[in-house]
């Protein structure tokens, strides 16, 4: 299963506290940010946007309606969002907004466990279905929908040099032709990059390269050398990805 990264947002520390203690016991879900100002964690989860968001309603900077209102068309569409508040008289709202889930203050154990498994449920069927697509377009056109943050940025294949992972920022960057990039949504594992095509193969476990951008392997140094004018970057081959490279590029 893949992890999922929550953020939580309410003005009093102690709510922030209670849930994210609380969402320890879900081995799979990892507390990456905890803000009581929504116009701090506005720009937070625009520059790096969680897979998921609990925030409470009403906050006195910007309620959490209005958060989710600026969030809307910024961020992508698979962010789940789950509003808790003391009152439930804001659960229409919430609907309106396309809200996941709503959890009234106290919740119960139970409740949470509701929401969780309403979340990792719908998590897999958006993943199936995503993927459906673009082998359908994949297959059609040799383009490919790159899931960013922002967008879905749609590119040839053979316009992809190089994907590189930042661990800092636990995402993956996707080099291009034309020498620009593309921050992919934090969703996306090298598990889903391979399985877009053949042409990419795993270098390192933050490197995954265009085999149609290589030029040379040198057996020595395990230096992969790609085609100009990328020849300045040299990635390093893992010995346990050695072996798929040359068979692979043998049958190229």
């Amino acid at each position: 299963m893949k992890r999922i990264r929550a953020a939580i947002i309410d003005d009093q520390l102690a709510c922030i506290n209670t849930l994210a203690n609380d969402l320890k016991a879900y081995d799979f879900i990892d507390v990456t940010l905890c803000e009581t100002s929504p116009v701090k964690a506005m720009e937070k989860i625009l520059e790096d946007c969680p897979d998921l968001i609990f925030i409470d309603v009403q906050m006195p900077q910007m309620s959490g309606l209005e958060f989710v209102k600026q969030l809307h068309g910024r961020v992508n569409p698979s962010l789940r969002t789950v509003f808790f508040s003391a009152y439930d008289k804001y659960i229409l709202d919430a609907l309106r907004l396309s809200a996941f889930d709503y959890l009234v203050k106290p919740y119960t154990k139970e409740e949470l466990d509701t929401v969780i498994e309403r979340i990792v449920d719908t998590r897999d069927i958006d993943s199936t279905l995503l993927w459906n697509s673009l082998n359908s377009l994949l297959d059609a056109t040799k383009r490919i929908a790159l899931e960013t943050n922002l967008s879905i940025r749609y590119v040839h294949i053979n316009d992809i040099v190089l994907f590189s992972y930042d661990s800092r920022n636990r995402k993956w960057t996707a080099l291009l032709s034309d020498s620009s990039s593309c921050k992919l949504s934090n969703s996306i594992t090298s598990s889903d990059i391979l399985r877009i095509s053949s042409v990419f193969t795993k270098l390192t476990p933050d490197k995954i390269v265009n085999l149609e951008f290589v030029s040379a392997i040198e057996p020595k140094t395990m230096v992969c050398i790609l085609k100009q004018p990328f020849g300045h970057m040299r990635p390093v081959v893992s010995r346990r990805s050695m072996k798929i490279l040359r068979e692979k590029c043998s049958t190229l």
